[in-house]
């Protein structure tokens, strides 16, 4: 967690996202981990979170999921790779497309 929270940090200084935006994703992990720990299962071995990360992660969301509601905003390319992953799978999956 605290190498996400550390990467959330970064991304704001690099004006990829907001420093709202980063604190909002830190404060939802930290109440995730509040509630329900065994919720967050944190990959001990990666030490940066860069694409090939991400898509890891894609990959064991997949394959824990029953289903898939997927929001593709601005075609970011992860979450086409999820739901590359959910189709191959061949679970349910809804998705909604915006732009902004």
């Amino acid at each position: 967690m605290e190498i996400y929270i550390s990467h959330y940090r970064k991304r704001a200084q690099e004006g990829v996202i907001t420093e709202r935006q980063a604190k909002t994703l830190i404060t939802q992990l930290e109440k995730i981990k509040k509630l329900d720990s065994s919720s967050l299962i944190e990959n001990i071995i990666n030490k940066i979170i860069d694409k090939r990360a991400y898509f890891e992660r894609n990959t064991e969301v997949v394959k824990a999921a029953d289903e898939l509601v997927a929001f593709h905003i601005n075609k970011s390319e992860g979450v086409a790779d999820t739901i590359e992953k959910a189709k191959q799978k061949g679970i349910p999956l809804k998705t909604f497309v915006y732009t902004i």
